[in-house]
């Protein structure tokens, strides 16, 4: 038997245990609530009968719709009815999917939903990336995200950090409360791929090697001493007040807050800082002062 579309009350439909969804912007369900008011709702809901001979009904698909359709007042709904049977393992499925396709899953809801498809259902990562039409490595490596903490999680999921192969597994590699205090920085900085790429790489080696010769009580910044310049800033001085370059007080204030946003700060070394932006403009503007 195909599945029926009924105008079921809204009241009567529970949420899906299942639902993979965990967050709903509220900003989007308000405007998907007035264009509900306006043009009516296009695409139904889907709900399987709850118990047989019952009204009440379950959500399998269409929370969002369920959730703007009810701001927008709306005593009753259209959805489809499922009559085939339905247990837990086939909502979860069938919400999993639904989401997936519509990419309504942040990166951290999508790896737990493959994951809940490997361990509750019962499926290889195979079959999941063959379900989901993505790639066996593409689930893999969304399933890496969630041997982060979940704070960093969150980082991903709210977009705060980019998703990266690369930029995981390096923080994967790095000590849990380096990895945290790394992440941290790259969420309040708003670093490129590219730059926690060779931020991890860094770390990861000095990491390795122990960390043996990280700066420490530093009179000047890190970038400062790196350079090599701090000892005898006095020719960048002279300079500066014959206004052939910036004061010495106005580059080592520029170094500090090039320092404070790295998220290489606490590991600041030679190593680490070594080709460092900063450092390298202090090492050509020493040169300059000493033509």
């Amino acid at each position: 038997m195909e599945d029926q579309v009924l105008e079921i009350a809204v009241t009567l439909i529970s949420p899906n245990p299942n639902q993979p969804r965990k967050e709903f912007d509220q900003a989007e369900l308000k405007s998907l609530a007035e264009s509900i008011k306006e043009y009516g709702l296009k695409n139904p809901i889907t709900v399987f009968r709850t118990q047989k001979g019952h009204p009440e009904m379950t959500l399998i698909d269409g929370e969002r719709r369920l959730r703007a359709a009810k701001l927008a007042g709306m005593a009753t709904i259209q959805a489809f009815v499922r009559d085939d049977p339905v247990t837990d393992k086939t909502t979860l499925v069938d919400a999993i999917i639904a989401n997936t396709q519509r990419s309504d899953l942040n990166p951290v809801e999508e790896a737990e939903s493959f994951r809940r498809l490997v361990q509750e259902v019962g499926f290889t990562q195979s079959r999941v990336a063959k379900l989901m039409g993505k790639s066996q490595s593409y689930v893999s490596f969304r399933m890496r995200l969630l041997e982060l903490e979940p704070e960093i999680q969150q980082f991903f999921a709210k977009k705060k950090i980019s998703m990266d192969v690369i930029v995981i597994n390096g923080l994967l590699n790095l000590l849990p409360e380096t990895r945290l205090l790394i992440a941290r920085r790259f969420a309040q900085c708003d670093y490129s791929v590219a730059g926690m790429r060779r931020a991890l790489t860094r770390m990861a080696q000095n990491q390795a090697e122990g960390n043996p010769d990280q700066f420490k009580h530093l009179k000047y910044s890190p970038a400062a001493t790196a350079s090599g310049v701090h000892g005898d800033p006095q020719i960048i001085k002279l300079a500066g007040k014959e206004g052939n370059l910036p004061a010495w007080s106005l580059i080592e204030k520029a170094a500090e807050e090039t320092c404070q946003d790295c998220p290489l700060v606490d590991e600041a070394s030679p190593r680490t800082c070594g080709d460092c932006a900063a450092v390298v403009l202090i090492k050509r503007l020493a040169r300059l002062a000493k033509a």
